[in-house]
């Protein structure tokens, strides 16, 4: 009959403009323009995730193919940079991390549901701003997160790494031990081990070996006694983190020698480090 004809006729044309809507806006998403500032939008109908990403110099790629000047990567694929190469991945209002030559990052998202790529090897630079979300980056043997800041991480061959904190703050966590970095200090990482203590770029040379030793070598608390001993105020950073670490021998040694160079927080005694908690070692580092 005509009226059913015509009714019909209307879902058939009603579907036809919903896939239309819904391919328009995947193509949108996948090739809208970079904006001034930078910083790229994530498609917000949880279809597809893509990032915009462009080519810096040389000719990186995305999976085998040449990556465009201007172009975009979902969850799943991955930038790969050589020796002459470098690329910029646009992190949806949160800034941007530069990848250097000879590097490889993979896109991913976790299952809490942020904004995660994982760094196999190579260099990268990240800049974010803060704006209360947090960025990770996994790598072979610990995850880094920000809440803004400007750091580098760097990924041998062999899958150890090493973080350099420029401003801002960024927590580091391992199956073994956590690490608080600010401004101006430096933490490695090892493969099948996790994180090592953040350590000043000043620190002097014997503090550094008896720290490395103590993280990844056979000394373990015995280097504690050479750290309290040849620590300097710029190494503050470098006594808060060992205080969850180190053994109850040393514990009170390592508090005074801090609590020497920066007054803990107002509450916080020598007899409570027992109930000492991750908040509380926060504000020590910050302060």
């Amino acid at each position: 009959k005509s009226g059913n004809f015509i009714s019909n006729l209307k879902y058939i044309v009603t579907g036809i403009a919903a896939v239309l809507l819904i391919g328009f806006i995947v193509y949108g998403v996948k090739n809208m323009k970079v904006s001034n500032d930078r910083l790229s939008q994530q498609n917000p109908l949880g279809i597809a995730n893509f990032w915009k990403v462009s080519n810096l110099q040389g000719e990186s790629k995305i999976g085998n193919a040449a990556m465009g000047k201007i172009d975009s990567i979902q969850e799943g694929q991955y930038i790969q940079t050589d020796l002459n190469s470098r690329a910029e991945l646009l992190i949806a209002n949160i800034g941007k991390v530069i990848i250097e030559p000879n590097s490889k990052v993979l896109f991913i998202k976790g299952t809490d549901g942020n904004n995660r790529i994982q760094l196999e090897y190579g260099t990268i630079n990240s800049d974010m701003i803060s704006n209360g979300k947090t960025f990770f980056v996994e790598m072979p043997s610990a995850v880094a997160s920000d809440n803004g800041g400007s750091y580098t991480i760097t990924i041998d061959s062999v899958g150890d790494g090493i973080v350099f904190v420029k401003s801002g703050k960024v927590d580091v966590d391992s199956p073994n031990r956590d690490a608080i970095i600010p401004a101006g200090n430096v933490v490695f990482t090892k493969k099948d081990f996790g994180v090592g203590t953040p350590f000043n770029e000043s620190a002097s040379p014997k503090f550094k070996t008896a720290l490395f030793n103590y993280d990844f070598g056979v000394c373990n608390d015995a280097c504690v006694s050479v750290l309290i001993n040849n620590a300097k105020m710029s190494d503050a950073v470098t006594l808060a983190n060992l205080i969850p670490n180190v053994q109850k021998a040393y514990t009170d040694q390592v508090y005074a020698k801090l609590a020497g160079f920066v007054q803990p927080p107002g509450r916080e005694r020598r007899d409570s480090l027992k109930f000492f908690n991750e908040e509380e070692l926060n504000e020590w580092i910050d302060k």
